[in-house]
């Protein structure tokens, strides 16, 4: 979905109304071509959209929808309100919003200003109301049913996924058990992260679009305020929960930058360019090939080596590394004939929301030694959801684990017959620059350091297997 999402944001850009520039028109880039530019570089977009996030998927219908109705959103065109295109191409856009809200039901977040600033373009009031019914909530319940029809035919039953994450996350408010931060860390957090060198030309414009009044750059920005604003109600926040306006944001800030651009020569102008692709390749580098990435590497190396055993095919790996979601488990262990049978330690909602219960994650944070050896001689909680999966019931191929808690239960796995056998690096949690050291357990002697230049050092957690030997 990445390659379509950027050139919706150059096919939409056409539709920005013109900026004066300092430049012949012959001598500078296009519109269309920095709003381009700027979603092609960014790093939080290439990180993200070429990954299986349901974000990535709203994100996409998002930016296609508001393509479709570009003309009188984002140019203003009014005078197209009444034919039938428009009509057919806004009931399409909210039809795309119905599939959208299936997805991810924050996508309303997206759809409900939108729908509001095309309805309010209507002169009489009848028409503004009747605008809101059709296309906006038809075609947007159509497009539900749509979504409905399809899962109907992949699960064999009728279901409404979207409504089980509104219960989970709203109703239930249990995503707030995994973290949760304060209601203006979208802008003070996501935003800077999500748009990097974007954020000053994105700024600038939204002083420019008060001053000039704009309604089609006006329209954006409410699009992405509002965004921002709902999601700001649902304390359990992450980056990738405001990648739905990446693209807007790129058509704002586009064009900001195109004009500071023609406003320099040629080599300042390059210069400028290579600095955003270079800063944008290092985050993209770093985050997409290095941060964390034992997770995936240690369950590559696991099956290699369980290939290794051409008279086996049943393995069992336990996963023990003090947290949740800390490996994307069968998406990596699919390896047909090799079957895996994984333990991983329990931290599910109903164990989080109560408060007489101990979940296996803070068990073993608390006591590594002690709850592997209750584990293993299967004195678990019967309320545990994990329980029967022991290693009391079956027996162990493989243990992963942190660098944190190596030195502890290494001596409990060696008499078990379990042998370390290789690290793999998952995050640098400190670094030492000159004498200044960033990042509280850079001096823990749990973490293994790394001199990368003259007076640099880094430290870093990783993740180790042992195996049965």
């Amino acid at each position: 979905v990445a390659a379509p999402t950027d050139y919706l944001v150059w096919y939409m850009a056409r539709f920005l109304p013109d900026a004066p520039s300092k430049k012949p028109s012959g001598e500078a880039l296009s519109k269309s071509s920095w709003c381009l530019f700027c979603s092609l570089v960014s790093w939080f977009g290439a990180f993200s959209m070429v990954r299986t996030f349901a974000n990535s998927q709203e994100t996409l219908l998002v930016a296609l929808s508001m393509a479709l109705v570009g003309p009188e959103f984002i140019g203003g065109r009014t005078e197209r309100l009444q034919t039938q295109s428009y009509h057919a191409r806004a009931s399409l856009a909210f039809f795309l919003g119905g599939l959208a809200a299936s997805i991810r039901f924050t996508a309303l977040a997206a759809y409900l200003p939108i729908g509001i600033l095309l309805a309010l373009q209507k002169e009489r009031f009848a028409s503004k109301i009747m605008y809101l019914l059709n296309p906006c909530a038809i075609f947007g319940i159509l497009g539900i049913f749509g979504a409905m029809g399809v899962d109907r035919f992949f699960f064999g039953f009728w279901t409404i996924p979207f409504l089980g994450n509104f219960h989970f996350n709203v109703v239930l408010d249990y995503a707030d058990l995994y973290g949760s931060h304060p209601w203006y860390w979208n802008f003070t957090a996501a935003m800077p992260v999500v748009t990097g060198l974007l954020l000053p030309f994105g700024i600038f414009d939204i002083k420019r679009t008060v001053q000039n009044g704009q309604e089609g750059m006006r329209n954006l920005w409410i699009v992405v305020f509002c965004y921002l604003g709902i999601m700001s109600f649902n304390g359990h926040k992450e980056f990738r929960y405001v990648l739905p306006i990446l693209p807007v944001f790129c058509l704002l800030a586009g064009q900001r930058l195109g004009i500071f651009a023609s406003s320099v020569g040629g080599g300042r102008r390059l210069f400028l360019m290579g600095l955003f692709v270079l800063a944008n390749l290092i985050a993209l580098t770093y985050l997409g090939l290095f941060h964390q990435s034992g997770a995936i590497s240690v369950n590559q190396w696991i099956i290699s080596d369980a290939f290794g055993h051409s008279a086996r095919q049943d393995f069992s790996i336990h996963y023990l590394t003090g947290a949740c979601h800390s490996t994307p488990l069968h998406s990596h262990l699919h390896a047909p004939p090799l079957k895996f049978t994984t333990f991983t330690l329990d931290c599910s909602p109903l164990c989080r929301a109560d408060p007489n219960l101990t979940c296996e994650t803070d068990q073993f944070r608390i006591d590594p030694v002690k709850f592997l050896t209750e584990s293993v001689n299967g004195q678990c909680s019967a309320k545990d959801e994990t329980c029967a999966s022991s290693t009391s019931d079956i027996d162990l191929d493989y243990v992963v684990t942190m660098s944190p808690y190596v030195d502890l239960i290494q001596p409990l796995l060696l008499e078990m017959g379990l042998r370390e056998v290789k690290y793999f690096p998952h995050s640098i949690n400190g670094a030492m620059v000159g004498g200044v050291v960033v990042g509280d357990e850079f001096k823990s002697g749990s973490f293994r350091h790394f001199k990368l230049l003259h007076g640099v050092e880094i430290s870093l957690e990783e993740m180790v297997v042992f195996a049965l030997t």
